[in-house]
């Protein structure tokens, strides 16, 4: 099941169109049943779509505050978007 086919042409957030089929599978793949047992979860890549409120970010956001998992996102140094300071901010979980 493709995740994505890529435009000739588009913007940072738009070379990608993204299958419905393919978002919901990594849904489920970073669910918290699916990674429940997982020491690492690396999510590679955190890119554009997530950093609008888009693509994984809910099951990303939802991992950050209840996974006991190690969670490594993936960000290109080139993306500088209004947001993407939150990935190296997010306020860490207390234990």
């Amino acid at each position: 099941m493709p995740l994505a086919s890529r435009k000739p042409d588009g913007d940072e957030t738009e070379r990608f169109t993204f299958t419905a089929a393919g978002l919901k599978l990594g849904s489920i793949a970073l669910s918290p049943a699916a990674t429940k047992s997982a020491e690492l979860i690396i999510v590679d890549e955190f890119g554009p779509l997530e950093l609008h409120g888009k693509g994984w970010r809910r099951s990303v956001d939802s991992l950050l505050t209840s996974a006991d998992a190690l969670l490594l996102l993936v960000v290109r140094q080139g993306i500088k978007q209004p947001g993407s300071e939150i990935v190296c901010n997010y306020p860490q979980p207390t234990t």
